[in-house]
């Protein structure tokens, strides 16, 4: 019989032993710079780089497609794939354009970098190309 109990359905799902290590946790003090067992991200290991995060998306939905052209099920890997590609493209445009309001819209952020085109090159984005994207 289901619960009215969100949590009652997860645990079903996932077992709480089998997550080890946990996600989140503090940094051991024997972690050196060349330790490769894992990943850092917050305070000295946050990126502050927008155009390498922007790579990093761009890499792994690059790393997707040879398996996605070999698999039986090519499909499956496809909105994974996209999601990391557009991705990419909205956070190589917020490093060009430095956006004022932070927000996932693509029509604003190449509308400004249309805008900053035209000032800068006196050139607009092809329309093929606004078509796109």
């Amino acid at each position: 019989m289901p619960t009215d109990d969100p949590d009652d359905d997860l645990d079903a799902l996932v077992d709480p032993e089998a997550i080890t290590p946990p996600v989140f946790q503090e940094v051991a003090d024997e972690i050196t710079g060349d330790w490769t067992h894992g990943f850092l991200i917050g305070g000295m290991a946050t990126e502050t780089s927008d155009i390498v995060v922007a790579e990093a998306y761009w890499w792994a939905a690059q790393q997707l497609i040879e398996p996605a052209l070999h698999s039986r099920e090519p499909f499956l890997y496809s909105y994974p794939i996209l999601f990391l590609v557009r991705h990419a493209l909205e956070l190589y445009l917020k490093a060009i354009l430095q956006p004022q309001k932070l927000d996932h819209n693509l029509v604003l952020l190449i509308d400004e970098l249309d805008r900053l085109m035209q000032r800068k090159f006196r050139q607009k984005i092809p329309p093929e190309l606004r078509a796109d994207v």
